[in-house]
């Protein structure tokens, strides 16, 4: 089993989001997920909360909204063009989540005004709530922290059995720089960082994501 050699810093709160979608979009990496879910958790109900003060909408209705965009963020994550990470001025996964919560709060809106009876507000364990409190907050579930904590390992695994150019790209990568910045900082075309960061991803996504 190959370890960490102490040359990455493979926490995922330290990782840039580019670098964080492409290990849960494209490598299916769940605890890469699950940080892009609880990092923009804040902005999101912030976002939410001001859309609904044009609302007349309860208090309790506010905060479906918030727990329904758990899902939201899940679908931003799945739909995002990764190719926009690669282009100079490309649309950033920030921007991207921001339109994607917007047309969604628009169709719970039209949701709730459709509805002529009161919710049933009951928990179910397939609602955003129970959705939330599994992947927007810690847990303390030994069968979760495992299953993150071989995710890991895998990921440092893999990592490992790359070639130095292949770890370096990625260490920039995880920093946020672009595909320009990381082909002036190895000296090398932008055409060739752009084959080798499709070299890596591969490499990583053959690795980390399970089979269909």
């Amino acid at each position: 089993m190959a370890e960490n050699d102490g040359s990455f810093d493979l926490d995922m709160a330290m990782m840039d989001d580019s670098a964080l979608i492409v290990l849960a979009q494209e490598c299916d990496y769940r605890p890469a997920r699950d940080e892009l879910i609880v990092r923009y958790a804040n902005q999101r109900d912030r976002l939410i909360r001001w859309l609904a003060s044009s609302t007349e909408f309860k208090t309790v209705d506010v905060e479906d909204a918030c727990q329904n965009a758990v899902f939201w963020t899940v679908e931003a994550i799945n739909k995002y063009d990764t190719e926009q990470i690669v282009k100079e001025r490309g649309c950033s996964f920030y921007t991207f989540l921001n339109h994607v919560v917007v047309r969604r709060f628009k169709d719970y809106c039209k949701s709730l005004r459709r509805k002529e009876r009161p919710y049933d507000r009951t928990f179910n364990p397939q609602t955003p709530e129970a959705f939330s409190n599994s992947a927007d907050q810690p847990t303390n579930d030994p069968a979760t922290i495992a299953e993150s904590q071989e995710a890991q390992t895998c990921l440092y695994a893999a990592i490992a059995q790359m070639d130095g150019q292949s770890c370096r790209i990625w260490e920039l990568l995880v920093e946020g720089n672009n595909l320009r910045e990381i082909s002036v900082e190895l000296g090398i075309s932008y055409d060739a960082v752009k084959r080798r960061r499709r070299k890596l991803i591969t490499h990583l996504t053959s690795r980390l994501k399970p089979p269909d």
